[in-house]
């Protein structure tokens, strides 16, 4: 997942920043491919949003995840 996807499951980067619980300067410092941890904890932010947000998400969850 690239940081600009990560922004593009949240709509912007405050909304994102917030629900992981960081400053929106710390998601403007990261690489532009993020690093699975932070792909994952991305995911799991946007699964417990729910909503417009989770359905979002769905789109970056690999197909062998969902049938298991």
């Amino acid at each position: 997942m690239t940081k600009a996807d990560a922004v593009k499951i949240f709509g912007d980067v405050a909304l994102l920043a917030t629900s992981l619980g960081l400053g929106r300067h710390a998601i403007y410092m990261w690489p532009d491919d993020l690093p699975q941890a932070s792909s994952d904890r991305v995911l799991g932010a946007a699964w417990k949003a729910g909503g417009d947000i989770a359905e979002r998400a769905r789109a970056f969850i690999q197909p062998e995840a969902q049938a298991a």
